[in-house]
């Protein structure tokens, strides 16, 4: 079965490019992120309230997409990987947390 392909917003794309540091997503998954507080603030900090809130509003839309699928089924997280839907709602979880509290949302 091939897997949906959702192309991230450029915003949502920085931020994931930013925490890649451990490897590459296309090797390792999510384990090519670091989505520490930490690296996650860093990121905000660097960012005006109106591009973590455009990164947020990226992951609403990615949710409303995957909602209701499969928590198995494998999204294609263009250009990055194809992670599970359950992972991916488990990882924006984290990341949408932590930029709820810099966006002006």
């Amino acid at each position: 079965m091939s897997s949906l392909k959702i192309k991230l917003s450029p915003k949502l794309f920085d931020l994931l490019q930013h925490c890649e540091l451990k490897c590459s997503a296309g090797c390792c998954g999510w384990g090519a992120f670091d989505l520490s507080d930490r690296w996650l603030t860093r990121w905000c900090e660097f960012r005006d309230a109106n591009v973590i809130a455009e990164a947020r509003k990226d992951i609403a839309r990615i949710r409303e997409i995957v909602d209701g699928l499969d928590t198995v089924a494998k999204i294609n997280l263009e250009p990055f990987f194809d992670p599970t839907v359950a992972t991916l709602s488990q990882h924006f979880d984290i990341i949408d947390d932590l930029l709820s509290s810099y966006s002006n949302k």
